[in-house]
C-alpha cells in the first residue's frame, strides 16, 4: 500500500499535493448565519479543542491504484472552527474575552471531523462537535453531528471534496447558532452574567 499526502481544509484557502502536480483551491469563509438571537452585555469566553487523536482529516481508498491517501489540512482545524465560531457569536452580541479566568466559557470540542473518499463509489462526510456552555449558574452540553454522503462516478478533485468538507461545516455552525437550547442558555446564565 503506498500513501500519498494530500492537505484538506475547512474555512480557508486549501492546497492539495497529489502525485502529479500541485493544486491551489480557494474555498468561502464560513459566513455567519442570522439567528434570530441577539444578546446584550454577554463575555464569554471562547476555546475550541480538537480531541481526535490522529492529525489527517480523510482518507481516499482508491481501489484502482490500490493506494490509501490520507487528506490533510494545511492549517488546524481547531483554529479554523474558533474563527467561525468568533464570527457567528460575535455576530450574535456575545463579546468575546479571552482571560481563562472569566466566566462563563463556551467550549467546543471536535470529536469527529473526517471524509472517506473512495473514487467512483462515494465520499462519506462526518463532523461531531461537542459544545459545553458553563457559567457560575449553571452548565450544559450537548453534541451536535452533520453527516453527508455523495455518490461519485469519477476520482473526485481536491475542490469537490474540500467543498463537501465546507458545506458540512457550514451546516454544523448553523445548526448549533439556531439551537434553542444552547441560546436558551446563553440567555438566563451568560447575557448581563
Amino acid at each position: 500500500m503506498k500513501l500519498r499526502t494530500l492537505a484538506l481544509l475547512v474555512c480557508a484557502p486549501l492546497t492539495l499535493l497529489g502525485c502529479e502536480s500541485t493544486m491551489k483551491v480557494e474555498n468561502e469563509t464560513t459566513a455567519t448565519v442570522f439567528s434570530g438571537y441577539k444578546y446584550v452585555d454577554a463575555p464569554l469566553v471562547l476555546t475550541v479543542k480538537d480531541n481526535r487523536s490522529h492529525n489527517h482529516v480523510g482518507l481516499i481508498d482508491d481501489i484502482l491504484k490500490s493506494s490509501i491517501d490520507r487528506v490533510y489540512s494545511t492549517s488546524v482545524v481547531a483554529d479554523d472552527l474558533e474563527a467561525a465560531f468568533s464570527a457567528q457569536l460575535q455576530n450574535q452580541g456575545i463579546r468575546l474575552v479571552h482571560n481563562q479566568r472569566v466566566n462563563p466559557t463556551y467550549l467546543v470540542e471536535v470529536e469527529k471531523y473526517f471524509v472517506n473518499v473512495t473514487p467512483f463509489e462515494s465520499a462519506k462526510a462526518e463532523i461531531i462537535l461537542k459544545v459545553t456552555l458553563s457559567s457560575d449558574n449553571a452548565k450544559f452540553s450537548k453534541t451536535y453531528d452533520a453527516y453527508s454522503e455523495i455518490e461519485l462516478d469519477h476520482n473526485p478533485t481536491s475542490a469537490e471534496v474540500s467543498e463537501l468538507m465546507n458545506n458540512l461545516s457550514n451546516r454544523i455552525i448553523r445548526s448549533i447558532a439556531v439551537d434553542e437550547e444552547i441560546n436558551k442558555n446563553i440567555a438566563e446564565n451568560v447575557e448581563k452574567a
